[in-house]
């Protein structure tokens, strides 16, 4: 059975293939099976390991990597037809008491149709939490065509311009 995304790495601009193998060198040592492969959207990697979300994210915060923007666990998974797939998803993460929390949205493809990011604060708002760009939680959502990846959980860093979310 073949391992389903486990992770949405994104580049820097123009470093794609070098992401790949920076990458690898972080989650071979934990997972000798990890794979990392592009997808049809420049800067955009699809990543496969056995690792957990969780685990995946902590392997990641404790490396150093140069060319990546942010990698975002799977902590949730969907393929969406609506959006009331992706607030479904949405909902699945917001656990816990209400909190500030940073929106990231990278809707891709056909996922654009589905989400905006006024549609997501709409939905975060009416949970009880409060979007804000200062906020160290992170609500993270990331789309391949109509396949969702959501993270929650605390910023971490992973390099000198790179953001992960860890669980809290």
């Amino acid at each position: 059975m073949p391992i389903p995304v486990k992770g949405v790495a994104v580049s820097r601009p123009g470093r794609g293939s070098w992401l790949a193998d920076e990458l690898l060198d972080t989650l071979v040592p934990w997972d000798p099976g990890a794979r990392v492969e592009e997808t049809r959207f420049p800067g955009v990697m699809a990543v496969y390991t056995s690792l957990e979300p969780g685990q995946l994210a902590r392997v990641v915060s404790r490396g150093y990597h140069s060319f990546m923007k942010r990698l975002t666990p799977a902590m949730a998974a969907a393929v969406a037809n609506s959006w009331v797939d992706v607030e479904e998803l949405v909902k699945g993460l917001l656990v816990g008491p209400p909190v500030r929390v940073r929106l990231v949205i990278a809707a891709r493809g056909t996922g654009k149709g589905l989400v905006g990011r006024g549609r997501v604060e709409g939905l975060v708002r009416s949970l009880g939490f409060t979007p804000s760009r200062g906020a160290r939680m992170a609500l993270v959502l990331e789309s391949l065509d109509n396949l969702f990846l959501g993270a929650y959980g605390i910023t971490s860093p992973c390099g000198p311009d790179c953001v992960t979310v860890t669980p809290p």
